[in-house]
């Protein structure tokens, strides 16, 4: 099985509202008729970003494809209706911190902040600053994406989880994200992204009835 990020951004005539929905309707044709994709998560970009930066990210969606295979389309209507792909990549994750809530078919409460690094850190190691992280948090989840395959523009994704704003705000306090934002970047420093909502499309596999022998 294998996880695949696409970046989406949304069209200029198309309200957000719109763009929500698109999406929705998109996740849910791919999934009833895509056999080989198991769950897709999409991670829509805050309008606020809550005091995080000046610069808005340049993407407005991330959308988390699981498959079987590679195949990841990008024509599909629903789609290209209302967003633009920007690009697409297949990763590997490592989580440093779970949680093992699961809010299949509904949006996930809390929030996340994400890392796009186009290019890795040079001082501290990428690993050094997520143990670092781990260390600092008292809640929420952290997990460390590496691209395997795609353009070279995206290295990796760190995205952490907070169950409520609250946690956000000690996750700050206890400068949890001070050490990425200060470290000597090889190239392009990453792009912060704050998201405020989580659609998650599972596959349901249909379990077949028990049937019954004669002697029965």
């Amino acid at each position: 099985m294998s996880l695949h990020i696409i970046a989406l951004r949304k069209h200029g005539d198309v309200s957000k509202l719109d763009f929500e929905d698109g999406l929705r309707v998109a996740v849910q044709d791919r999934i009833s008729t895509a056999t080989s994709v198991h769950q897709i998560a999409i991670d829509l970009c805050a309008k606020d970003q809550a005091g995080l930066g000046s610069v808005h990210p340049s993407v407005d969606a991330l959308m988390w494809v699981e498959r079987d295979d590679g195949n990841v389309d990008l024509k599909q209507s629903e789609l290209l209706d209302v967003a633009a792909p920007v690009g697409t990549w297949k990763v590997d994750g490592q989580h440093f911190l779970e949680h093992h809530e699961n809010w299949i078919g509904a949006a996930t409460p809390g929030v996340r902040i994400l890392y796009l690094m186009a290019s890795l850190p040079a001082q501290p190691t990428l690993r050094e600053l997520l143990d670092d992280a781990t260390a600092r948090m008292i809640d929420g989840a952290l997990t460390c994406y590496t691209v395997t395959a795609g353009p070279a523009d995206l290295a990796a994704i760190v995205a952490f989880w907070f169950p409520r704003q609250e946690a956000l705000d000690d996750a700050t306090q206890n400068a949890v994200f001070e050490r990425i934002e200060s470290a000597t970047w090889t190239g392009e420093r990453p792009e912060r992204m704050l998201t405020f909502e989580r659609i998650v499309r599972e596959r349901v596999e249909r379990v077949a009835p028990e049937t019954f022998s004669d002697e029965e």
